[in-house]
């Protein structure tokens, strides 16, 4: 089969997993990167392309390539809520310690975005929800404001501090009433 003149970022970029999966078998490069340093393994991730996540692991991808504003795959499957890229990444070396420019980890997104599969992980791992990020949100501030019952719950029961203040000097609480996610103010006064 002759391989279209398409680089293997803007096939999965197409979310073309076929062609994908031909041009990493042809031997194109799996570290290519974009302008801002995102990798076919970062765009997989977020596009839960499992079998091309596979192979490019398997051609070689680095698991901890890191953009120019610190996002790593892993972060980047954590944002987009696709826990079994998260998983993978994981399995093959991923540090979830990583944290991006804005002081945000894959445990601040998967809070962000009330990814509960992935805070289970991250709780498993031993990641701390009262890890601040630049300006003062822990996990807790985050699905506070998003309105994220269920991972607002495990989040305290992992040791998550209610009574701490961002750098607005916000509770969780506070949030969670502002936004009027009254289900959440409940289980947080």
């Amino acid at each position: 089969m002759a391989v279209p003149q398409i680089s293997l970022l803007e096939a999965v970029n197409q979310k073309n997993s076929e062609l994908a999966l031909a041009l990493i078998e042809a031997g194109a490069d799996v570290c290519q990167t974009d302008e801002i340093g995102v990798t076919p393994l970062h765009q997989a991730g977020k596009f839960g392309m499992m079998e091309v996540v596979h192979a490019l692991l398997a051609a070689g991808a680095n698991v901890n390539a890191v953009n120019r504003d610190g996002v790593t795959p892993l972060i980047w499957a954590s944002a987009r809520s696709k826990p079994e890229s998260f998983k993978i990444l994981l399995e093959h070396g991923a540090i979830i310690t990583c944290i991006d420019c804005d002081g945000w980890s894959a445990f601040h997104w998967a809070a962000f975005r009330g990814c509960l599969p992935i805070v289970e992980i991250c709780i498993a791992k031993g990641l701390k929800p009262n890890q601040p990020d630049k300006d003062g949100w822990t996990t807790l501030h985050l699905a506070a404001q998003q309105g994220y019952p269920d991972v607002v719950k495990a989040l305290l029961h992992a040791g998550a501090d209610k009574s701490l203040k961002n750098d607005s000097g916000q509770t969780a609480a506070d949030l969670a009433t502002m936004q009027k996610h009254e289900n959440v103010t409940a289980i947080l006064l």
